[in-house]
């Protein structure tokens, strides 16, 4: 014959407490392990890429900008994680970390559909994950600008900061709630 659920009802019964002690243990251990690891602060910049607008008679010129635009999104974000732009970065403020582990850790993303690209640093300093977003951001914004520098007139295409970087006031990790509710299940 086999057991049926008041069967298991009453093993569960006969050993809650030892359930009891191994559901302690696991969300003990969670809790120390939290505890233990080191805060981590997330800041993040928004870029706007923009390009100059154009009267009526140039639309072709417009309809092409508009078209470099969104390829340009794609590689700026790509440039703002590259060595020389952490080299920059680090040579303008003197950030204490290397511009190779700087442009490793730095993240810069596209945001779909707009014509922002968002960039983010994590660090375990929250004042330093501020200072290393803001400093990239001038840094690329300055850069561009140099790169860009028309012959008459304004670039076609500008980059400005649209949302620099706060000094972040909780840690994005760990996450206390998110190990412990792990932890129960």
């Amino acid at each position: 014959m086999e057991p049926t659920f008041r069967d298991y009802l009453a093993t569960v019964s006969k050993r809650r407490w030892l359930l009891a002690v191994v559901l302690l243990l696991v969300v003990g251990s969670a809790a120390v392990a939290t505890a233990a690891t080191t805060p981590k602060y997330e800041a993040e910049a928004k870029l706007f890429v923009g390009q100059q607008q154009f009267a009526v008679s140039e639309v072709a010129e417009g309809v092409q900008a508009a078209q470099l635009s969104v390829q340009l999104l794609r590689s700026y974000a790509q440039i703002l994680q590259t060595r020389p732009m952490a080299e920059r970065a680090v040579e303008k403020e003197g950030i204490d970390i290397s511009p190779a582990q700087l442009a490793h850790a730095i993240k810069a993303e596209p945001i779909p559909e707009t014509q922002l690209i968002r960039l983010a640093y994590r660090s375990t300093d929250a004042a330093e994950a501020q200072l290393v977003v803001n400093t990239v951001s001038d840094v690329f914004t300055e850069e561009i600008q140099r790169l860009q520098k028309p012959t008459q007139g304004e670039p076609a295409i500008q980059v400005r900061v649209v949302e620099p970087a706060l000094r972040p006031e909780e840690p994005v990790s760990p996450s206390a709630v998110r190990n412990l509710a792990l932890a129960l299940v």
